[in-house]
């Protein structure tokens, strides 16, 4: 009996709707998140790479970043454009996330954060929308950065 009202409770727990009082902190409460934004705010691209998966074969990764047109898929590419993207020496400050998490498997993350001190915008914050898939191990097999659009993208100039 016992056994039933824990599964009880815990269906409960799950389908209840969440309250501003149990709203998530803006990096989910994740220690791979945080992790990450220590080792960027720290400047160190070595350090950044080193969160990700190694891109072999047995260890894939994804990474589409923020400031970059491609697809990288393996630590050489990441520890490049982190040295580039680091060159400004940018702060990150994580605004919103939502986590669904991957029993057995890990946590995807998805959220805003934004940027200070980056060449895109040395004076500003550079505001963009991520998702990190986290393995259980804590390593980042996926993540994707983009500046956040503009409200209205598509605008007809002046005659």
């Amino acid at each position: 009996m016992r056994m039933l009202y824990a599964i009880v409770f815990s269906v409960c727990l799950l389908l209840a709707p969440l309250s501003a009082a149990s709203a998530q902190p803006a990096d989910c409460g994740s220690r791979a998140l945080k992790n990450w934004k220590a080792a960027i705010d720290s400047g160190q691209a070595a350090r950044v790479a080193g969160l990700y998966a190694t891109g072999s074969s047995r260890d894939k990764v994804l990474f589409l970043p923020t400031a970059s047109p491609y697809l990288v898929t393996n630590r050489k590419g990441i520890v490049g454009y982190f040295e580039g993207f680091l060159e400004t020496e940018p702060k990150v400050t994580f605004t919103e996330c939502e986590t669904i998490l991957l029993p057995g498997h890990g946590a995807l993350f998805a959220g805003f954060y934004y940027f200070t001190k980056t060449k895109d915008c040395p004076d500003g914050r550079l505001l963009a929308r991520f998702s990190f898939l986290i393995r259980r191990d804590g390593i980042i097999a996926h993540h994707h950065s983009s500046v956040l659009p503009v409200e209205k993208p598509c605008q007809t100039p002046p005659p």
